[in-house]
């Protein structure tokens, strides 16, 4: 491996900054030492380049700029930095590599007074091999000088008394103010490490009166082979050819083993791919500035011709030359920079992909990553990639190996897997977990599969998506044949891992990072088959505790933080007191056995093809650890849940499930578990007995963990104790004589909990964080950046309003000083983004934005939890939100459950009721609904009446059914009703909804009931809709609408028996337009109120209340703004728009501009105009000032300004614009 050292004395950092960034990108130095920084003392105001770490020194009197040193290093280079206390001005580094190199920066003045004991008194502090470097101001023949001066004599002192080795070659470093050429900058070396070393020096000062210096550290390591792999450009795949290619291939597939079968399949999708994908290639690609140009080459070529040809003849005039420009290509490099900068930010529009703003937005903000340089192993620090990888390989394998677990442990594991799986009797749904793969089920998996990523075979899932049906059909004959077998693929085993290294952690450690494991994607897509028939399995039997919240659909970290929040502000609403035990595991998913999954499969009776196929799945499992490009050895893992895979979570979700069973056997404690996060609580007042129950279950989870390897990791495990007593607590727990601390603070799922629930703590670290992202909105925002504002507002809601909305329904309710500490950031980001005034009132800049205050965003987070609980399935959840309606007494502490009933009666809702469970069928044993849609074929607009009659007539002829049902739903201003009528114009079913159901809800509601009735009907029917809407929804199963499911339920149930037909509406189809008629009627009779609950529909009525609450504050607020938007819209400037229009605008808009208010900020005196003399504000300058009358009837007529103001049109803005240009007025 090679370091790359830049020395150079650059003569001030901030005047060379640009130079500095170019040899960074020319040299790509590992390490930058740099003389005459003329950085004060302690100084903090200098921000490193990208992918640097940055250490300044200097002498403490030296309070203002000049002297001073600094260190520059890539942030993934094993180091330890230390000043140095000594009279030279120098600092030592230690690289901490194989071999230990210490590197000394000095700096020693001309007019300071040294001994060659001041050096040698450094040098000999220090253990290893030693380079010193700096600006020495000596003169020596050793390093080139003419002669030698009383300083030098010192130097070449210290060179004998150190064995030191000069490495300059004789090259003048320094161009002194008398235009002579000098050897002043020094690089002495051990000797022990000079043969490793190289020397060279550039020929272009680039802006210093220094020579940039470069040595080369060659370290003995492995070469590395670090060409990237290629990858396949999806995106500009032409899949036609693709999916005739594959066709093609698979009609001379061979028959094999299975094995050979997978390697078939993987070589036709591969050869298919790389006929019709292009590839990236196979290099490596330097670092770029963006704003590097042809001409900016050009001048630095010129002036280092210009340099070149001073050297040659020193001259004043070739001097003159010369320093003109390199002052030339310093203002380049500027204008330059600013250019870049607006072209590159001027991109982002509001129609710009997701994907690129956040790829465009990264390049100009981020730190790229960077590749692993070193880590920390027991032999020592490893440098080569390979060595790195194989490091981590070795480690993991190892953590997984038998050694690290119990005897009892290894005999239970051995049992399971060396007896064979016997069961009497199936059940009818585990023999249905036993049926043969569908094709269907692959389509439904691919269907729903995300991300590009391979795994080592390189097939991805824009591949799967684009097979050809035949090569489908042959990838369900595999899947078969591995159920058939129980045998799973050698190579969809093995999986290749990328090292993600923790936030906040040290980056030498092995620990710092967690594995991100790539699998075959056809192997994942067979195993999101079996988790999703497992899951089925699991939730028909309910055999899955709903304390569990974790990979469930509509189930997330929500669920378990109202659950507990809930539970503790009732404990002291009644003066109860609450004990929290947060447990934590030690890497639980990388230590839990197979014995665990299958122990509990076997109890709860699956047949033996699934059960055989999950066993054969998580044995001799393999992998391989991917450093920069470099793959490790092949290595074992030998126990835990395999990561990466689909199946993986459930598999956990399964084995971990002891942890409810254990804490749910004791009486009074209570459990919320997401994933291994246990949450333990309990109201018992008595603290000793506490304390006693919470050993119990410590001491029972560490027994099962012996067992099926899962490992409590009792330094992370905390307690808290909630209730209104000050001096109350749990005080520390002993176990294992191990302590687990109580705290005063416990971090529950990312909500930080305190004993009193006033959320403070958490408001306080949540402003940190939030004044973190508010820094790249500054950037995003800054004077040269070309975003569009629109895309700014985006921009910020991403950042900023989503790290506020988690959680926020839970601690939102909190005091307001706590939740004031998060309106400095979120406003200041609001302001920066639409580029208003900073003394922009806060109701006007949010108005103006779009984006809600921090208080509405409680109010309504809060409401949108409402459609949650009443269509959730976790029981738990809708046990304690009913218990509400039921109680009377008034609570003090009132939790985020209690706001949603209140919500519910203030809104006017029905009262949540019970679900009824939802046993869905299995998706691989149903049949696809019986939906006809023959006479949708012929465009609306382009068929007429009659033809469609004909076509209506023609499907009853071919349907050949008596049975004719039809449907219909209606929705007017306060009611939406629905109805089903026969073709005896006899109504079948027939209601209202309520208000907020939308047209939707009530076209599904009517197909429901219509199915209903012709399931109990003799004979076969067919049911006429014109919902096209619902008719789609009933198709795709992955809509998990109530209704709709249940509709599918029926229809696949009876899929002979009844047809679904899409009829056109009011085209004069008789059946359909009595439906129509006997819709609309059901509103002006009295009829049944029917209350389906559809999420949307709950949501579109929630956001109705906010709308019309927000526009009644808004019609309050007295301001001038308030006239200019008087509906509280959001600004949407044109995308054409140049952003300096729109700032000046916005900021007339709201009536805040430097002109006119800056005076706040200067805490000075109210401005007066300047043209005639009244006090300067918004309206005076559009309106009022009569020295500008005639610019106003020139530029608008006889319109008003103001008036101009309300209306964002290209031509108001650009004319607005143009008035304030002319008027000479700052906004």
């Amino acid at each position: 491996m090679t370091i790359t050292i830049l020395q150079w004395n650059i003569h001030g950092i901030f005047n060379n900054y640009n130079e500095l960034t170019l040899l960074i990108k020319d040299h790509a130095p590992d390490i930058v030492f740099l003389q005459e920084t003329k950085l004060p003392c302690n100084s903090t105001n200098f921000i490193c380049p990208k992918e640097y770490s940055g250490y300044f020194h200097n002498f403490s009197y030296n309070t203002s700029a000049k002297q001073g040193i600094g260190v520059l290093i890539k942030r993934n280079v094993p180091h330890t930095y230390r000043n140095i206390n000594s009279s030279i001005l120098c600092s030592a580094l230690q690289l901490n590599f194989e071999q230990v190199i210490n590197i000394v920066n000095a700096y020693i003045p001309p007019s300071q007074i040294f001994s060659s004991s001041d050096i040698s008194e450094i040098l000999q502090n220090l253990n290893g091999s030693t380079i010193l470097l700096g600006d020495l101001n000596s003169w020596s023949p050793l390093w080139g000088s003419p002669r030698t001066n009383t300083r030098g004599k010192k130097i070449e002192t210290v060179i004998l008394e150190n064995s030191l080795i000069v490495l300059n070659d004789g090259s003048p470093t320094h161009l002194s103010t008398h235009n002579t050429f000098t050897h002043i900058d020094i690089s002495l070396i051990s000797p022990q490490i000079a043969h490793m070393c190289s020397w060279s020096i550039s020929d272009n000062l680039h802006g210093s009166d220094h020579f940039p210096i470069t040595i080369h550290i060659n370290t003995p390591t492995r070469p590395d082979n670090t060409l990237p792999l290629p990858k396949y450009k999806t995106d500009q795949a032409n899949w036609k050819r693709f999916n005739e290619s594959c066709e093609k291939s698979a009609a001379y597939w061979t028959v094999g083993c299975l094995n050979q079968q997978v390697a078939q399949m993987t070589k036709v999708i591969r050869s298919a791919a790389n006929y019709s994908i292009p590839q990236t290639k196979r290099v490596i690609h330097k670092a770029k500035v963006p704003w590097w140009n042809a001409n900016l080459q050009q001048l630095r070529d010129q002036k280092q011709r210009l340099f070149s040809s001073y050297k040659a003849n020193t001259n004043d005039t070739n001097l003159i030359r010369y320093k003109k420009a390199n002052a030339l290509f310093k203002k380049a490099v500027l204008s330059a920079k600013r250019n870049s900068l607006e072209k590159f930010t001027s991109k982002i529009s509001p129609v710009s992909s997701t994907k690129k703003v956040w790829s465009d937005i990264k390049r100009l903000a981020g730190i790229p990553p960077t590749p692993f340089k070193y880590i920390k192993s027991n032999s020592g620090t490893l440098t080569g990639s390979f060595d790195i990888a194989e490091e981590f390989a070795l480690s993991w394998s190892k953590y997984s190996s038998d050694q690290n677990f119990s005897a009892e442990y290894i005999r239970v594991k051995n049992r399971y897997l060396l007896e064979p799986y016997a069961i009497d009797s199936l059940s009818p749904s585990a023999t249905s977990l036993d049926s043969n793969f569908t094709l269907l089920e692959i389509e439904n998996s691919v269907a729903k599969a995300k991300g590009k990523s391979p795994g080592a075979d390189r097939v991805s899932y824009p591949m799967l998506k684009n097979l050809s049906p035949h090569l489908k059909t042959k990838l369900l004959d595999i899947f078969n044949q591995i159920l058939t077998t129980g045998k799973y693929p050698h190579t969809w085993r093995s999986a290749i891992i990328i090292p993600i290294s923790k936030p906040n952690k040290p980056p030498s450690d092995i620990n710092s990072y967690r594995p991100i494991s790539l699998l075959s994607c056809l192997g994942k897509t067979l195993e999101k088959i079996i988790a999703q028939r497992l899951t089925w399995f699991i939730k028909r039997h309910n055999l899955i505790s709903h304390n569990q919240v974790a990979f469930k659909s509509n189930h997330s970290t929500m669920d378990a933080l109202l659950r507990i929040q809930h539970f503790a502000s009732n404990a002291l609403s009644t003066k109860n007191h609450v004990s929290i035990l947060a447990t934590d595991f030690e890497r639980a998913f990388d230590r839990v056995g197979i014995h665990a999954v299958l122990c509990r499969l076997e109890r709860w009776g699956i047949g033996p093809r699934l059960y055989n196929l999950i066993k054969a799945f998580m044995t001799n499992r393999s992998f391989r650890v991917r450093i920069n490009n470099v793959t490790s050895n092949s290595h074992i893992l030998h126990n835990g849940i395999p990561q990466g895979s689909p199946l993986s979570v459930v598999l956990f979700m399964i084995a971990i499930e002891d942890i409810n069973d254990i804490v749910t056997r004791h009486k009074d404690i209570y459990i919320s578990l997401y994933a291994d996060d246990a949450i333990i609580f309990t109201k018992i007042k008595n603290i000793n007995t506490v304390r006693e129950k919470f050993l119990e279950i410590l001491q029972e989870i560490n027994s099962w963990g012996a067992t099926s390897g899962a490992s409590l990791a009792i330094e992370k495990c905390q307690t808290l104790h909630i209730c209104r007593k000050q001096r109350c607590n749990l005080s520390d727990i002993v176990f294992n004589s191990r302590t687990i601390k109580d705290v005063n603070f416990l971090k529950i799922l990312g909500i930080t909990f305190d004993p009193k629930l006033l959320f403070k703590q958490h408001c306080q670290t949540l402003r940190k964080q939030l004044e973190t992202r508010f820094n790249i909105i500054k950037f995003l925002s800054s004077k040269y950046s070309y975003i569009h504002i629109k895309t700014l507002i985006d921009i910020t809601r991403a950042l900023m309003l989503s790290k506020i909305d988690y959680g926020l329904p839970i601690f939102g309710w909190c005091a307001k000083s706590h939740l004031k500490k998060l309106q400095v950031p979120y406003h200041g980001a609001v302001r920066r983004a639409i580029h208003a005034f900073p003394t922009s009132p806060v109701a006007c800049t949010l108005a103006e934005s779009g984006l809600p205050s921090i208080q509405s965003r409680v109010e309504e987070t809060t409401l949108m939890l409402i459609p949650k609980l009443y269509t959730t399935s976790n029981c738990l959840l809708t046990k304690d939100f009913g218990a509400i309606f039921k109680q009377k007494r008034k609570f003090k502490c009132i939790s985020t459950l209690r706001r949603c009933a209140n919500y519910i009666k203030l809104l006017d809702l029905p009262l949540p009721k019970p679900r009824r469970p939802f046993k869905s069928p299995a998706l691989w044993g149903s049949k696809q609904p019986n939906i006809n849609l023959q006479i949708y074929n012929a465009a609306k607009k382009d068929t007429g009446r009659l033809e469609y009659q004909k076509r209506f007539m023609s499907a009853q002829e071919d349907l050949g059914v008596k049975n004719w049902i039809y449907t219909d739903g209606s929705k007017v201003t306060g009611a939406t009703t629905f109805a089903v009528v026969d073709s005896n114009r006899k109504i079948i079913a027939g209601g209202r909804l309520p208000s907020y159901n939308s047209i939707f809800t009530a076209e599904a509601f009517a197909i429901l009931k219509a199915c209903q009735f012709a399931s109990k009907n003799a004979g076969k029917s067919v049911i006429c809709t014109d919902s096209l809407s619902s008719l789609s929804a009933i198709r795709n199963w992955n809509h998990n609408d109530p209704t709709t499911q249940e509709v599918r339920h029926i229809l696949s149930s009876h899929p002979k028996k009844i047809t679904l037909l899409w009829v056109p509406s009011h085209q004069g189809i008789h059946g359909n337009e009595l439906a129509d008629k006997a819709a609309q009627e059901m509103r002006l009779t009295p009829s049944i109120l029917f209350t389906p609950f559809n999420s949307k529909d709950l949501k579109s009525r929630i956001k109705l209340y906010l709308k019309e609450k927000k526009l009644s504050e808004w019609a309050l607020f007295m301001h001038r703004y308030q006239s200019i938007n008087p509906n509280c819209i959001m600004f949407k400037p044109p995308t054409n728009v140049h952003k300096r229009e729109c700032a000046t605008f916005i900021r007339l808009r709201i009536g805040h501009t430097q002109s006119t208010h800056q005076h706040l900020l200067m805490r000075s005196a109210r401005p007066t105009c300047q043209l005639c003399g009244d006090e300067l504000t918004v309206d005076h300058i559009l309106n009022a000032c009569s020295q500008l009358h005639s610019i106003r009837s020139h530029l608008f007529g006889t319109h008003s300004l103001s008036n101009c103001l309300s209306i964002p049109s290209c031509e108001n803005i650009s004319k607005i614009y143009k008035f304030v240009q002319k008027a000479k007025f700052i906004i």
